[in-house]
């Protein structure tokens, strides 16, 4: 990152905010727009994965393949009709169209002082990523309340809210933040339809977003410090420097986030980052939890979360490698995001390793021209020098696109891990499959998903080689349950922390 580089990203902040203002989102370029609108898609497959906890076998074998049904080209129909299922209503129109509505809150930090009038103001454009049916005349109510709850503000919209300009996102609220304290606070959006609002059952949306008096000034600050020092840093200081430069680089500029803003929280990393490079300490020093951050490979680094065991000390690390955007269970996919962040497995996995005592990293997906055979085996070399180990290699879990990578590359990867799963595909090698030894590696598939059939042929050429060369590997299938597509690792926690309990006790 180059200090013009930084320059023109404070320059698309500001166009960010400004072209809010002035206009609406359909001011942004169509890549900027589907993130957003793909933003609203993983949040309600967050929603689906949420209401699936403690339901029977039955009820996950039938989202499993409500999940796998055509979408008709509107990726949020699955997701509507499951999240139905669930709620014991019918997905009908009202209730597939607020599935889907979604809202452009920009910036994602409101800065009463900054320097440009626009991004002192909050600004909420009601958009809808996909043409769908009309369901009655559409209005909207926006509330804003403080995170205690108070309610602080809430207003009608009423113009340009036919489904045509909603489709442009011109339906939008300015809210000047002059008289808000610095915090969090929370944006409710309610669709009216002929008058009538949500019913119990109806999906609904709130956003988080934050004032903070200062923050555009501290964030260029913090940006310009992390160009000034990178350069002279190790390639392992300098990938969780740019991974913490990263996230706030995103925030600053208006991308949508993954999973919720956790903007602010954002800023003090990099600052406490910055802190701890001038005083030639750890660069993650003193911060806890799941960290957003970067590892390098070559001359570049892969996104990832990190979280080291709250106890400390050295400890075993379960790896996890997600699976690229997808609007559906085929191949369809957005051009934006090019990958998919790890925060969203992150938040499925919830507290997997916590009780077991291990560390826990998560990946990014493959995408946006990375070659991620190498990214891993970047993360892999690095691990030991961010996280204190007691002897165990880490055990690697990829999901999908990841697994596709992985499979193919194992040989490279095999010496650097104590065992491996593939999730929803992953194809070895035949040479690959003889130089495994005695690598434990597991293999899940997801129900209807159709790169599942290189496990099915995996385990079928397995079956088919002479006994004794079967009985040199340690190839089997993680379990056999029904399983939704996109939640294939966090479904299968109980069955990973068994495989990964026996991969460090062995080694």
């Amino acid at each position: 990152m180059s200090s013009r580089h930084l320059a023109l990203r404070a320059a698309c902040w500001l166009l960010v905010c400004l072209g809010t203002a002035a206009g609406s989102a359909s001011a942004q370029g169509p890549a900027y727009r589907e993130r957003w609108g793909y933003l609203h898609l993983e949040r309600r497959r967050a929603e689906l994965f949420d209401a699936l906890a403690g339901r029977s076998e039955a009820d996950v074998r039938a989202v499993a393949g409500l999940l796998a049904a055509s979408d008709g080209g509107v990726p949020f129909v699955p997701v509507a009709n499951a999240l139905a299922f669930l709620r014991g209503c019918e997905p009908d129109a009202a209730f597939q169209l607020r599935c889907a509505l979604g809202l452009f809150v920009l910036p994602e930090v409101v800065d009463p002082r900054g320097k440009q009038p626009a991004c002192r103001v909050a600004n909420f454009s009601v958009m809808l990523p996909f043409s769908l049916p009309p369901a009655g005349r559409m209005t909207f109510e926006l509330s804003i309340s403080k995170s205690s709850g108070e309610r602080v503000h809430v207003e009608a919209l009423s113009d340009k809210t036919d489904l045509e300009d909603v489709r442009l996102a011109q339906a939008r609220l300015a809210f000047p933040c002059d008289d808000l304290a610095d915090g969090a606070y929370e944006v409710e959006l309610r669709t009216l339809l002929d008058g009538a609002g949500p019913r119990a059952s109806d999906p609904r949306l709130r956003w988080t977003f934050h004032v903070l008096r200062g923050y555009q000034e501290r964030a260029e600050l913090a940006m310009g410090g992390a160009v000034a020092v990178r350069a002279d840093l190790d390639p392992l200081r300098r990938a969780l420097l740019d991974g913490c430069a990263a996230e706030v680089s995103r925030a600053y500029t208006g991308e949508a986030f993954a999973v919720q803003s956790d903007a602010v929280q954002d800023l003090l990393r990099l600052e406490r980052c910055l802190e701890n490079v001038s005083e030639d300490r750890p660069p993650l020093s003193g911060m806890g939890g799941v960290v957003p951050t970067g590892l390098p490979f070559g001359d570049s680094f892969q996104p990832c979360l990190l979280r080291a065991h709250p106890d400390g000390g050295p400890r075993p690390t379960v790896v996890f490698a997600t699976g690229a955007p997808a609007y559906s269970i085929g191949a369809r996919r957005p051009a934006s995001p090019p990958f998919r962040s790890g925060a969203w497995l992150s938040r499925e996995l919830g507290a997997f390793g916590l009780e077991d005592g291990w560390n826990v990293c998560v990946l990014g997906s493959p995408g946006g021209g990375r070659p991620y055979a190498a990214a891993v085996r970047g993360v892999l070399e690095a691990l030991p020098a961010v996280f204190e180990t007691d002897g165990p290699k880490p055990v690697l879990v990829c999901d999908r696109e990841a697994a596709a990578v992985v499979g193919i590359q194992l040989a490279k990867l095999r010496p650097l891990v104590s065992g491996v799963v593939l999730i929803g595909a992953g194809a070895i090698p035949a040479p690959t499959l003889r130089a495994l030894e005695d690598l434990p590696v597991r293999a899940l598939k997801l129900s209807g998903y159709p790169a599942s059939v290189a496990i099915d042929r995996l385990m079928e050429y397995v079956a088919g080689q002479e006994r004794a060369d079967r009985e040199d590997l340690d190839l089997a299938l993680l379990h056999e349950r029904p399983t939704p597509w996109p939640y294939g690792a966090a479904s299968s926690a109980a069955e990973l922390r068994a495989f990964a309990r026996r991969c460090f006790e062995a080694r």
